[in-house]
C-alpha cells in the first residue's frame, strides 16, 4: 500500500505485522469452522509476509479435514512459497500492490444440505394469461408462485445452505388481482430498457423526473397506454399507468423523495 498512502509507509512497523499475523489465524479458523463438507475457503491477502500467507494455510492443513485447491497457472503469476498450489502476485508483474492467494476444500463434516425453494411452479394458464398482460423476455428459468405473489427463479440460481434466510425467492414479478397482473417495483429495476414492456423516457433535465421521484401523478401528450417503466435518461425510475395521457404514479410510497 506504500505507493497509494504515503501514510502506510509511516504507519508501518514489526509490531503491527506480528499483531495481523496473530489475527489471520483466529479469522481463517472460524470461517472453515462454518464450512461443510465439500466447502471451499478461498483465502486471499494483500501482503508479502509468509506468516499471513503460508504460515497460515499448512495452519488449516494441520486440521486434517481441509485440503488444497491448486490455483490455475497463467503468465507471470508466482507459486506459492513450498505450495505450488497457491499463487503470488508481485507489484511488478501485476498492477496491484501485490497479493496471496490460495483456495482449500473441507474434507469431512456434515454434509451440505440445500435449501429448499418455497412455493410452486407457476402454472402453464397462468404463465401464459401474465405473458399476455406482460411480454417480458425472461429466458432459462422457472415460474414460481408464493401464495399470491409471483417470482421467477433462474436455473443458475445457486443452492443455499438450508440456515440463510430467503427475503424473496427470485426475482419478485408481481401478483394478480382479479384478472389484472400488478407488476413488482423489483421488476421495474430489472428490465432491460431495450425489452418489449413499453417505457416512458423523461430525458436529461426534464422537471417531470423530479415530479416522479416525489410520487406525483402528471399528464403527458406521447403516445403510451397501460403498464410503462419510467425512466430517466434510460435509467430505470419505477411504474406508472397510463391511461388517456394521464401517467398515474406506481413509485413505492418509501421510495419517494420528501
Amino acid at each position: 500500500m506504500f505507493r497509494k498512502l504515503s501514510v502506510a509507509e509511516s504507519d508501518w512497523s514489526m509490531g503491527k505485522v506480528k499483531s495481523c499475523a496473530r489475527i489471520q489465524p483466529l479469522l481463517v479458523e472460524l470461517a472453515a469452522n462454518l464450512l461443510k463438507k465439500e466447502g471451499v475457503l478461498m483465502y486471499s491477502t494483500c501482503t508479502f509476509n509468509p506468516d499471513e500467507n503460508e504460515r497460515i494455510i499448512n495452519g488449516l492443513l494441520a486440521r486434517g479435514d481441509m485440503e488444497l485447491i491448486p490455483l490455475p497457472r497463467f503468465d507471470h503469476v508466482s507459486r506459492g512459497i513450498q505450495m505450488d498450489e497457491a499463487v503470488r502476485l508481485f507489484p511488478h508483474e501485476f498492477k496491484g500492490e501485490g497479493h496471496f492467494m490460495a483456495a482449500l476444500r473441507k474434507t469431512q463434516g456434515d454434509t451440505f444440505k440445500p435449501r429448499p425453494y418455497k412455493g410452486q411452479p407457476l402454472p402453464p394458464a397462468m404463465q401464459k394469461k401474465l405473458l399476455t398482460q406482460l411480454p417480458l423476455q425472461l429466458v432459462n428459468g422457472t415460474f414460481y408462485t408464493h401464495q399470491t405473489l409471483i417470482y421467477w427463479m433462474p436455473d443458475s440460481m445457486p443452492e443455499l445452505p438450508a440456515k440463510i434466510g430467503l427475503r424473496r425467492t427470485g426475482l419478485h414479478l408481481g401478483e394478480f388481482k382479479g384478472d389484472d397482473f400488478i407488476p413488482d417495483h423489483a421488476l421495474a429495476l430489472s428490465v432491460d430498457p431495450v425489452s418489449d414492456i413499453p417505457h416512458f423516457d423523461i430525458p436529461y433535465g426534464d422537471p417531470r423526473a423530479t415530479l416522479y421521484l416525489k410520487g406525483e401523478s402528471f399528464r403527458i401528450e406521447e403516445a403510451v397506454e397501460g403498464w410503462v417503466i419510467v425512466t430517466y435518461d434510460h435509467v430505470p425510475l419505477g411504474w406508472a399507468k397510463v391511461t388517456q395521457h394521464q401517467l398515474k404514479n406506481k413509485l413505492p410510497k418509501e421510495w419517494r423523495q420528501k
